[in-house]
């Protein structure tokens, strides 16, 4: 008899093979990508029961052989539809380092202690960002960052970004301005190169900027105050940081074949 997958070798965003309530007895199977996990056991005599990304729901079967593939292609981020909510593939950011802060810096410091103060609160704001770019490369699916929408998806656009970061331009300056701070950070360039798709666009007559991230090919890490930090994509729409045993067991079962 065929062994079911147990329910921790299920996990979101990954592809399997499900039974359908309408098809149960016929032999069928529905390959999709699994958007909830909904039997609370470890196991289950009929397979653990999920809700795909599609809305169907059904009992898992069996994995697909691309399970931990991911997207390996980039869509057309022109024709994107905006999500309307956050969820486990897409995170939207208000800012990417800007901050409210800046503005309420009263005009009588000196110029120079006041530009340092505000370098000084870009960088927690930078680094939330990389933050959740390196959890979704981190993820078996990937997913997309979404800079200038609110966390309740009111599209606020990039305006006092661009204008903190003196900015020409947002396809040139901003968009190489992005990939700096990613390689400052993650110090990884050919995950920046190849794996990230990063591209400014108009909704609601405001520019935002969406970034599509595949999943890499080795594990990523934050380099902050001389220390490296691991996250990943929790089964909520925000990034989950792992260390100790818990990220040494994810990193063997997600990347395999890193030594």
């Amino acid at each position: 008899m065929t062994m079911l997958p147990s329910r921790d070798q299920i996990k979101v965003g990954m592809k399997v093979f499900v039974e359908l309530k309408l098809d149960q007895g016929k032999g069928k199977l529905t390959e999709g990508t699994v958007k909830e996990i909904l039997t609370t056991g470890d196991t289950h005599p009929h397979g653990i029961m999920v809700e795909l990304q599609g809305g169907e729901c059904g009992r898992v079967k069996k994995l697909s052989n691309s399970a931990f593939l991911g997207s390996t292609e980039f869509e057309d981020l022109t024709k994107k539809v905006t999500p309307s909510c956050e969820d486990k593939f897409n995170e939207f950011k208000e800012f990417y380092q800007y901050d409210e802060g800046m503005d309420a810096l009263p005009d009588t410091i000196p110029a120079d202690k006041k530009s340092k103060l505000i370098e000084e609160k870009k960088q927690p704001v930078k680094k939330r960002f990389v933050i959740a770019i390196s959890s979704f490369g981190n993820d078996s699916v990937g997913g997309f960052v979404y800079l200038g929408i609110r966390s309740d998806g009111t599209i606020v656009g990039l305006d006092r970004d661009k204008r903190v970061g003196t900015f020409a331009d947002y396809d040139d300056k901003f968009a190489n301005h992005i990939r700096d701070t990613l390689e400052t950070l993650l110090k990884d360039r050919v995950f920046i190169i190849t794996k990230l798709q990063i591209k400014f666009t108009e909704r609601n007559g405001k520019t935002i900027c969406i970034i599509q991230i595949l999943p890499s090919s080795e594990p990523l890490f934050i380099h902050s105050n001389n220390t490296k930090e691991f996250y990943i994509r929790g089964p909520t729409p925000r990034a989950e940081h792992l260390d100790g045993k818990e990220m040494v067991s994810f990193i063997k079962q997600r990347f395999p074949n890193c030594p």
